[in-house]
């Protein structure tokens, strides 16, 4: 059963308001994430299948471990002069810098990496390049009525009028559905 849920606040993002400002510190609409920049392209023909996107999206990116832990938080030096900055909150990237991670990696054989709303942007973005309907979801995640947090998820429609929720965050892709 869905329920509707006020958003709360972004922790120390009050001064904001409930803005997607507050992830990624610029003045975007979330629809800007389903980027169709450079490299995607290359995979439109590669990928021709729905299957093919959901299995390309599972096993080519992995969730970012700090300490061998899953995290969604992106850490980043910039060094001006003396002063060192530290940017520590999640950032939402657009489909493309996710797919950027995994033309960097793969010189050293290493997966592409994204948190669930990363991964979800490009697997939308993948399937709309198609033009395959697919939605990008992102809601909070309950246990008992308490929040634990946060998820993105896609849902694209299947050959035969079915909703599937896609799960991009899995090591390994599930046995696709046949329609």
């Amino acid at each position: 059963m869905w329920i509707k849920k006020e958003m709360p606040l972004i922790p120390g993002f009050e001064s904001l308001g409930d803005s997607v400002e507050a992830k990624r510190w610029l003045d975007f609409k979330l629809d800007q994430l389903l980027d169709t920049g450079d490299p995607l392209w290359e995979y439109r023909s590669i990928l021709k299948t729905k299957e093919d996107i959901c299995n390309f999206v599972i096993s080519q990116f992995d969730y970012p471990m700090v300490r061998g832990l899953p995290s969604d938080v992106h850490k980043n030096n910039w060094f001006q002069g003396l002063c060192c900055h530290q940017v520590t909150q999640d950032y939402w990237q657009m489909a493309s810098e996710t797919l950027r991670t995994l033309h960097l990696n793969q010189r050293e054989g290493k997966k592409g990496y994204g948190d669930c709303e990363d991964v979800a942007a490009l697997f939308v973005t993948l399937f709309l390049m198609k033009k395959w309907e697919a939605w990008m979801c992102l809601g909070a995640v309950l246990q008992d009525g308490n929040l634990l947090g946060y998820h993105g998820w896609g849902i694209f429609e299947e050959i035969d009028g079915i909703g599937r929720l896609y799960e991009a965050t899995l090591s390994i892709p599930p046995m696709y559905p046949e329609a």
